[in-house]
């Protein structure tokens, strides 16, 4: 369980680090203009990432396995199976 509630905190501090730094440098320069470049890739980055986010339904099948077969968790959840999942899930 902790493996997946890292990776949702990556993706989630992924998902609000894409706006935050161009945010923070409109603030400080009084500029709102960005370049097509600039807003394509953060466009990118930020639809990445929040496809990422969308990572909580791999989480509810592990806590649904872990509520209701907890003495068949560690059979039925293996490193290979959670590695697998979040790399269908990266890809």
């Amino acid at each position: 369980m902790s493996f997946f509630l890292s990776n949702l905190s990556f993706s989630d501090t992924c998902f609000t680090s894409t706006t935050i730094p161009k945010m923070l440098v409109d603030i400080q320069t009084q500029s709102k203009a960005i370049t097509y470049a600039g807003c394509s890739t953060q466009i990118c980055f930020f639809t990445v990432f929040r496809h990422l986010y969308e990572f909580t339904s791999v989480m509810a099948c592990d806590c649904f396995v872990a509520i209701c077969c907890p003495l068949y968790y560690t059979v039925l959840m293996r490193p290979w199976l959670c590695a697998q999942l979040l790399l269908l899930n990266w890809s």
